[in-house]
Protein backbone atom coordinates (compact mmCIF):
# COMPACT_ATOMS: atom_id res chain seq x y z
CA UNK A 1 0.00 0.00 0.00
CA UNK A 2 1.31 3.38 -1.27
CA UNK A 3 0.28 6.27 1.12
CA UNK A 4 1.80 9.53 0.18
CA UNK A 5 2.38 12.34 3.29
CA UNK A 6 -0.11 14.91 3.72
CA UNK A 7 -1.39 17.49 1.72
CA UNK A 8 -1.66 20.95 2.69
CA UNK A 9 -3.54 23.59 1.13
CA UNK A 10 -5.56 26.24 3.51
CA UNK A 11 -8.33 28.72 2.20
CA UNK A 12 -6.71 29.25 -1.48
CA UNK A 13 -7.83 27.67 -4.62
CA UNK A 14 -6.61 24.37 -5.23
CA UNK A 15 -3.87 24.05 -7.77
CA UNK A 16 -4.46 22.21 -10.88
CA UNK A 17 -1.03 20.13 -10.95
CA UNK A 18 -1.97 19.10 -7.48
CA UNK A 19 -4.22 15.74 -8.77
CA UNK A 20 -1.58 15.31 -11.54
CA UNK A 21 1.05 14.46 -8.78
CA UNK A 22 -1.14 12.34 -6.43
CA UNK A 23 -2.15 10.61 -9.47
CA UNK A 24 1.75 9.93 -10.43
CA UNK A 25 2.19 7.98 -6.90
CA UNK A 26 -0.47 5.79 -7.37
CA UNK A 27 -1.62 5.73 -3.56
CA UNK A 28 -4.25 4.03 -2.31
CA UNK A 29 -5.29 6.87 0.19
CA UNK A 30 -4.73 9.97 0.40
CA UNK A 31 -4.54 12.63 3.41
CA UNK A 32 -5.57 16.19 2.84
CA UNK A 33 -5.25 18.18 6.32
CA UNK A 34 -5.57 22.03 6.51
CA UNK A 35 -8.79 21.56 4.08
CA UNK A 36 -11.61 24.03 3.74
CA UNK A 37 -14.47 23.58 1.77
CA UNK A 38 -14.74 26.20 -1.33
CA UNK A 39 -15.61 27.30 -4.20
CA UNK A 40 -13.80 24.83 -6.30
CA UNK A 41 -14.59 21.70 -3.98
CA UNK A 42 -16.88 19.82 -6.39
CA UNK A 43 -13.96 20.14 -9.39
CA UNK A 44 -11.55 18.83 -6.87
CA UNK A 45 -13.87 15.99 -5.59
CA UNK A 46 -13.74 15.43 -9.39
CA UNK A 47 -10.77 15.27 -10.36
CA UNK A 48 -9.50 12.91 -7.28
CA UNK A 49 -11.82 10.82 -9.10
CA UNK A 50 -10.79 10.91 -12.04
CA UNK A 51 -7.87 9.76 -10.61
CA UNK A 52 -9.66 6.37 -9.05
CA UNK A 53 -9.91 8.46 -5.81
CA UNK A 54 -13.28 8.45 -5.62
CA UNK A 55 -14.56 7.63 -2.11
CA UNK A 56 -13.55 10.85 0.10
CA UNK A 57 -14.73 11.51 4.06
CA UNK A 58 -14.56 15.12 5.08
CA UNK A 59 -14.65 16.03 9.03
CA UNK A 60 -16.98 19.38 9.63
CA UNK A 61 -15.90 22.71 10.14
CA UNK A 62 -16.47 24.27 13.35
CA UNK A 63 -15.62 27.26 14.64
CA UNK A 64 -13.86 28.34 11.49
CA UNK A 65 -11.46 25.78 11.81
CA UNK A 66 -9.96 24.16 9.38
CA UNK A 67 -11.01 19.90 7.99
CA UNK A 68 -9.37 16.93 6.86
CA UNK A 69 -10.43 15.09 3.84
CA UNK A 70 -9.02 11.27 3.00
CA UNK A 71 -9.96 10.33 -0.34
CA UNK A 72 -9.02 6.56 -0.93
CA UNK A 73 -9.20 3.96 -3.92
CA UNK A 74 -11.82 1.42 -2.09
CA UNK A 75 -15.07 2.30 0.08
CA UNK A 76 -14.32 3.98 3.15
CA UNK A 77 -16.63 3.52 6.71
CA UNK A 78 -16.01 6.20 9.45
CA UNK A 79 -13.92 4.75 12.45
CA UNK A 80 -14.69 4.88 15.94
CA UNK A 81 -11.29 6.62 17.15
CA UNK A 82 -12.78 9.78 17.94
CA UNK A 83 -10.28 13.06 18.13
CA UNK A 84 -9.16 14.56 21.78
CA UNK A 85 -11.64 17.00 23.00
CA UNK A 86 -8.82 18.79 25.52
CA UNK A 87 -9.46 21.54 22.75
CA UNK A 88 -12.20 22.57 20.63
CA UNK A 89 -9.68 22.56 17.23
CA UNK A 90 -8.96 19.07 17.65
CA UNK A 91 -12.17 16.54 16.88
CA UNK A 92 -12.44 19.35 13.49
CA UNK A 93 -8.79 18.02 12.61
CA UNK A 94 -8.66 14.37 13.23
CA UNK A 95 -10.81 11.43 11.01
CA UNK A 96 -10.85 7.89 11.42
CA UNK A 97 -11.96 5.41 8.39
CA UNK A 98 -11.27 2.41 7.47
CA UNK A 99 -11.04 1.34 4.26
CA UNK A 100 -13.87 -1.51 3.45
CA UNK A 101 -12.16 -3.80 0.73
CA UNK A 102 -8.61 -4.23 2.63
CA UNK A 103 -9.77 -3.35 6.64
CA UNK A 104 -6.76 -1.07 6.91
CA UNK A 105 -7.42 1.89 9.04
CA UNK A 106 -6.30 5.58 8.78
CA UNK A 107 -6.55 8.23 10.92
CA UNK A 108 -5.69 11.80 9.06
CA UNK A 109 -4.72 14.30 11.84
CA UNK A 110 -3.72 17.85 11.22
CA UNK A 111 -1.92 18.73 15.42
CA UNK A 112 -3.45 22.19 16.08
CA UNK A 113 -0.86 25.04 17.23
CA UNK A 114 0.29 24.30 20.95
CA UNK A 115 -0.62 28.09 21.67
CA UNK A 116 -4.56 26.74 20.71
CA UNK A 117 -4.56 23.98 22.84
CA UNK A 118 -2.76 25.21 26.24
CA UNK A 119 -2.39 28.75 25.57
CA UNK A 120 1.17 28.72 25.76
CA UNK A 121 4.20 28.16 22.87
CA UNK A 122 7.43 26.82 23.24
CA UNK A 123 10.40 28.99 23.84
CA UNK A 124 12.09 29.76 20.03
CA UNK A 125 15.66 28.36 19.61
Amino acid sequence: MRVPTGINSARRPILSWLIRTIAAESPDIVSHTEYVVGPDHGRFLGELASAKLPPTVLTERVNGSNQVLLAATEPLTPGTVQGSTLNGSIPPNFLHVQMIGTGVEVIGFRMPPLRSITGWRLASR
